[in-house]
């Protein structure tokens, strides 16, 4: 039976349709028992009108956001708010929490960018004091170097005058000797002509074109001293000469 007790209901036994005030099934004449409704005992009591049992059936009804403003017991701005958040799936609370835990991750992440700075920060102070006492060790050297981003190239190297006569000592001065900076390219030249080491010829010889004039005279002096050679600042005569001693001008001896 619907909720407004006023629409027919069904026949137990043929599930023919039976009016609310029937007692006999017109389809199968089964006896109809059915408990009274409330609506219905009142009405018949006389205890209301059944106009005022059809409006408190109306007002059943419709939706409940629309009795509450009819009420008095919300505004409309405030049940419009509510259906948005009904859609969305989220109650108020919902979007707390959500912002709460957002705002989480980015206090943690806060806290951790605060931390790699202190890190980092630590680290470079410690690096920053090993250059000053010029106390890298080869390793740190050849990391500085080989690291297109450091600006700590020139200091490194002093360190490395510590270490010339390591092995490892001549491939960083070959790549010093290749860098883009002049003022590394100058300190790394003095610093070839101090190991008289022939395989660095093939990062010098490129050196002698020196639109400065400050490299050039340096990287002349140590190919003098690595090769034990007098020959004048000529890239030619350089070549020529590592042509006919057998030194690759790739730095390596064939």
């Amino acid at each position: 039976m619907s909720s407004d007790g006023l629409d027919p209901e069904k026949c137990p036994k043929c599930d023919a349709a039976v009016g609310f005030d029937e007692v006999i099934c017109r389809g199968c004449g089964a006896a109809i028992k059915r408990q009274r409704l409330l609506g219905e005992i009142l009405v018949d009591e006389g205890m209301i009108s059944r106009d005022r049992l059809e409006e408190a059936l109306r007002l059943q009804k419709r939706r409940l956001g629309e009795i509450l403003v009819e009420i008095g017991a919300c505004k409309a701005e405030d049940l419009d708010r509510a259906v948005q958040l009904q859609r969305l799936g989220r109650t108020r609370a919902d979007i707390y929490r959500r912002q709460l835990r957002f705002a989480l991750v980015v206090i943690l992440m806060l806290v951790l960018g605060l931390a790699f700075a202190l890190l980092r920060l630590e680290r470079d102070a410690e690096l920053l004091l090993k250059l000053e006492k010029e106390t890298l060790g080869v390793d740190e050297v050849a990391a500085i170097i080989s690291d297109p981003r450091s600006f700590h190239k020139f200091d490194a190297l002093r360190s490395l005058a510590h270490f010339l006569e390591d092995p490892r000592a001549i491939k960083i001065l070959d790549q010093a000797l290749r860098s883009d900076s002049w003022y590394v390219q100058l300190y790394a030249a003095h610093l070839a002509r101090r190991t008289r080491d022939r395989s660095l010829v093939g990062a010098l010889v490129p050196l002698l074109i020196d639109e400065r004039g400050l490299v050039g005279p340096v990287a002349h002096q140590a190919l003098q001293a690595v090769t034990g050679a007098k020959l004048e600042p000529s890239v030619k005569a350089w070549r020529e000469w590592a042509a006919v001693n057998g030194v690759g001008l790739d730095g390596k001896r064939p």
